[in-house]
């Protein structure tokens, strides 16, 4: 788009409930997932940050299409499921892919997790888990190269599970920094977050912050 001088980027929360989590107080004990970003890296370098990146055109392709039909849900019952009355954002009224960016972008988030730290969010996905050489192969295959997130479905099942992803706000980078990002961020609530697996590209170690 003439005049914007940002990327579209989505972002992901991801909330889980802490070992030592007392139940008797369901408002406290749990836990937010951060990474800490290489030094190396062109934005915010040695930062603990949500995963996330760049959306990538990938996450908006018509192959995901196929992905979710063999998972049961139909273009139209997705459209109906995500797309609301409420007025979109600005980032989302731009889009003229086949996918809606209210699931394009949850794609996005997804994948990014995925690539950062091994962390893969699913629906109907045939294996409880991955062992680690499987999953270090598609995290380097979809690193270098986004497309391959929609291939790995393809291939091993399943869809991604853009329904455990809550829209939290829109964020873009202010001006007085020279990278800027339009970023849509996600919030996931899990019961316990899993093992997670630096990619040891762009991130070099992994934190647990109790949310009070």
């Amino acid at each position: 788009m003439a005049g914007r001088f940002w990327r579209e980027a989505a972002s992901l929360m991801v909330v889980g409930r802490a070992a030592n989590a007392n139940s008797k107080i369901p408002r406290e004990g749990f836990e937010l997932l951060f990474l800490k970003r290489n030094e190396k890296s062109s934005f915010m370098p040695n930062s603990y940050v949500f995963p996330g990146g760049v959306s990538e055109p990938s996450d908006f392709s018509e192959e995901w299409f196929d992905v979710f039909k063999k998972c049961g849900y139909e273009p139209p019952s997705l459209l109906k499921e995500f797309r609301t009355n409420a007025p979109p954002p600005m980032m989302y009224s731009n889009k003229t892919y086949p996918i809606i960016p209210e699931i394009g972008f949850r794609i996005g988030a997804i994948r990014e997790a995925f690539e950062e730290c091994g962390l893969l969010i699913t629906h109907h996905f045939p294996f409880k888990t991955l062992d680690k050489v499987e999953l270090g192969k598609w995290q380097k295959n979809v690193h270098q190269d986004a497309s391959q997130f929609v291939v790995m479905f393809q291939e091993l099942g399943g869809c991604p599970g853009i329904w455990d992803l809550h829209e939290w706000i829109s964020w873009l980078t202010p001006t007085h920094l020279s990278r800027r990002f339009d970023t849509a961020f996600f919030i996931t609530f899990m019961e316990k977050i899993p093992n997670i697996f630096p990619d040891d590209k762009e991130v070099v170690d992994v934190k647990l912050a109790n949310v009070v």
